[in-house]
């Protein structure tokens, strides 16, 4: 019985789960969370945010963060133009302009100095190519008479930078246009700039484009994940609308954000960290200054953070950060700087990060630069830190997806016990554990050997440990449905080892806690078919375990493909009726 790919909510590497049709020896079996603050892993945007929001949203989990709560925010290598800038209430609202383009919702956008010039800075998802750039009309002082408005024409052929993910456009400008407006345009915020956190009061300027309602509002930070925040107005201030590409500030002078859209689900406004923006502008230089001053620890924890959050979600931003020498830079940093905490958190961080592309240079980049060995001794270092277990975890989990040769890698480079060690540690961390039960399915996929090194290792033991801490977990429970999946695969011991550490009883509970999750069904039938051939003593637990419930599953997901399959080869097998039932 073949199954195809599968990609489970939040996983950014899947992987097919084994699904053993021959009880023998052949293999025929998948593959971020999330917690206030600057999270360097990954949560993606929101799914429900408005205009162009589906662009922005995507696959969700990534990570207990590692944002810093101080220093001097820009004060390290910037690389941006050092000028006064609009300092000015009316300065700063004088360099926000609306964007028009072709069956779209009008949106807004603000002049920024880059390279000594001028330049737009919008949403991507109002800008997302030169074509469009050529059809927006730009309008600045928007909100004024009709006279006093200025329109000034995009010039994309003289610079174009933009990033799906990331969520931004910047673009040139006409030059004589911007002459006409004698306006201050606004810093770019530094790629090292302090990050967000809760509570902080932010400014947005520009109001409603379709109103042309230009005017400033107040707002406060209600949750950040990775370079993303979410915000809500002042009480007062809760029913007006601000169009997506708005500048934030922060302290009312400070750039610091661009605003998205709204995000349905959280009921919440979203929006972006210029920082992370920055950080992709200029990444040649910021890996040429982490190269520079590896000596300095602030330099690498600050540099990591900053390929973090250009590397959080977008695939072309990885590969960029790979062939810009960033992965090399990050682990000899990691290995320079071992002790120190802050670089280790944001190391690790950077290197799941990067590692989560399906692109393979991203994993055999990180392979090349030893950055295995480089994680697994920075876990044995910081064993009891939760930060730095959970990067590292989750940065094995998306290596080891792919070819046999990086699984083995893994287990050459001693990585299966410390995963183990941490699973065992922080049992009570969900996100630990979702992160180990990925990696030691990723590993155990694919060859019998393997998983027999993940048997010794005591990886199902710590599964099935992390499913009975963690019920309520869909996460957890899934990515641990897998591992046992893969497990008891191989056939013959395997599937009695599986057996014997309560295995049988997690998969059923699994199945019974999350009855609407398909995956879970399929997946926990399957391992049940598997556990359940060969033995009838085994046959005989799970037929008691599972009482009646592959029935019900059967009738309950009538129009999904997978689920029948894995549901009526149960029932077929419990019932013996199948090849396996008089083993």
């Amino acid at each position: 019985m073949a199954f195809t790919s599968v990609v489970v909510d939040g996983a950014p590497r899947p992987h097919s789960p084994e699904y053993d049709d021959s009880m023998d020896d052949a293999d025929s079996g998948f593959f971020t969370t999330t917690t206030d603050g600057g999270s360097v892993f990954g949560e993606d945007g929101p799914s429900g945010a408005s205009r162009g929001g589906s662009r922005h949203g995507g696959s969700i989990r990534g990570g207990a963060g590692g944002s810093y709560a101080g220093g001097s925010g820009g004060s390290i290598g910037a690389d941006v133009d050092a000028h006064l800038g609009a300092r000015t209430d009316a300065e700063r609202a004088l360099c926000v302009c609306r964007v028009v383009v072709p069956d779209a919702d009008p949106g807004l956008g603000f002049l920024v100095r880059h390279e000594g010039r001028d330049r737009l800075m919008t949403t991507h998802a109002l800008i997302d190519s030169p074509a469009t750039a050529k059809t927006a009309r730009v309008t600045f002082r928007y909100g004024d008479s009709k006279s006093k408005r200025v329109n000034v024409a995009l010039r994309p052929k003289d610079y174009f930078k933009t990033d799906l993910e990331i969520g931004y456009t910047l673009v040139a400008c006409e030059g004589s246009d911007l002459e006409t407006l004698a306006a201050e345009s606004l810093n770019l915020p530094a790629w090292d700039l302090d990050t967000l956190a809760l509570d902080t009061p932010l400014t947005s300027v520009g109001g409603d484009a379709a109103r042309r309602n230009l005017r400033k509002a107040s707002h406060r930070v209600r949750k950040v994940k990775g370079p993303f925040f979410w915000y809500t107005g002042s009480e007062e201030e809760a029913s007006m609308s601000v169009s997506e590409g708005a500048p934030l500030f922060r302290n009312g002078s400070e750039l610091v954000g661009l605003h998205l859209g709204f995000d349905e689900d959280a009921d919440l406004d979203w929006g972006m960290q210029l920082c992370a923006a920055t950080a992709h502008i200029f990444l040649p230089r910021v890996v040429k200054l982490m190269r520079e001053r590896r000596a300095q620890a602030v330099i690498q924890s600050r540099g990591s953070l900053a390929l973090a959050y250009v590397s959080y979600r977008s695939e072309p931003a990885r590969v960029d950060v790979v062939e810009s020498g960033g992965v090399s830079v990050i682990v000899a940093g990691l290995r320079r700087h071992m002790t120190e905490v802050l670089v280790v958190q944001q190391a690790c961080g950077a290197l799941g990060n990067i590692a989560a592309g399906d692109d393979d240079r991203c994993q055999d980049s990180i392979i090349r630069a030893d950055g295995i060995r480089a994680l697994v001794d920075a876990l044995q270092v910081h064993m009891a830190d939760p930060r730095v277990a959970e990067g590292c975890l989750r940065a094995f989990a998306n290596i080891a997806v792919g070819p046999d040769a990086r699984k083995q890698k893994m287990i050459d480079e001693k990585a299966l016990s410390v995963i183990v060690q941490s699973m065992d540690m922080h049992g009570l961390i969900a996100s630990i554990q979702e992160a180990g039960c990925r990696s030691l399915a990723s590993i155990s996929f694919g060859s019998n050997k393997r998983k027999d090194t993940v048997i010794e290792a005591g990886g199902p033991r710590c599964v099935v440990r992390a499913m009975t801490e963690h019920p309520d977990d869909g996460t957890v429970q899934l990515n641990g449905v897998i591992a046992l999946l893969d497990v008891a695969a191989g056939g013959g011991t395997r599937t009695a080892h599986v057996h014997e550490v309560d295995g049988v009883r997690v998969l059923v509970d699994a199945m019974r806690a999350f009855p609407a999750s398909a995956k879970i069904q399929e997946y926990a039938c399957m391992a049940l078919w598997n556990i359940a051939g060969g033995d009838k003593d085994r046959r005989k637990r799970v037929r008691e375990a599972a009482s009646g419930l592959p029935r019900d599953v059967r009738d309950r997901f009538d129009d999904n493909t997978g689920v029948q399959e894995a549901s009526k080869d149960l029932i077929k097998r419990l019932d013996g009726k199948d090849r396996c039932s008089i083993m």
